[in-house]
């Protein structure tokens, strides 16, 4: 699942565009709550991820969107974002790596990188919401 997680959640941020290069972020830059909320046509699908101080990247993936179709609770994954310096990260699902490059541009952070799915550019703003309002998570209901 966190496989297949992490590859959505790439090609999600592939559709995300951008020519700014922005400042190379370290990871104090980019800690804290992202939305990765998209529209598609008449569909809105909630997504955010939270970027934690020990650099553990979980995604909340809400189910009773209009593209999901689910429950009204959040799916949750987590996987680990490693800060190699001077702006490159590894994301690690735990069974593949991914190298990025995060630069910070105002108040968005730009994720540069490639996977199976090929390379992406995507422009992801920060969000005000707290961590702890992504609730109920789905695990409280299986």
């Amino acid at each position: 699942m966190k496989n297949y997680t992490l590859s959505l959640c790439i090609v999600l941020l592939a559709g995300c565009g951008s020519d700014d290069q922005g400042t190379p972020a370290a990871l104090d830059d980019i800690v804290g709550v992202w939305d990765q909320s998209e529209s598609y046509g008449q569909t809105f699908d909630e997504w955010y991820f939270v970027i934690r101080e020990n650099g553990e990247l979980v995604d909340y993936d809400y189910q009773g969107d209009s593209v999901d179709m689910g429950e009204n609770c959040y799916e949750s994954e987590t996987v680990q974002l490693t800060d190699e310096g001077k702006g490159n990260f590894i994301i690690d699902d735990g069974y593949d790596e991914y190298s990025v490059r995060i630069t910070i541009s105002g108040n968005s952070m730009i994720m540069k990188g490639s996977s199976d799915e090929g390379s992406f550019t995507s422009k992801i703003p920060r969000s005000s919401r707290l961590e702890s309002s992504f609730t109920p998570l789905c695990s409280e209901f299986y």
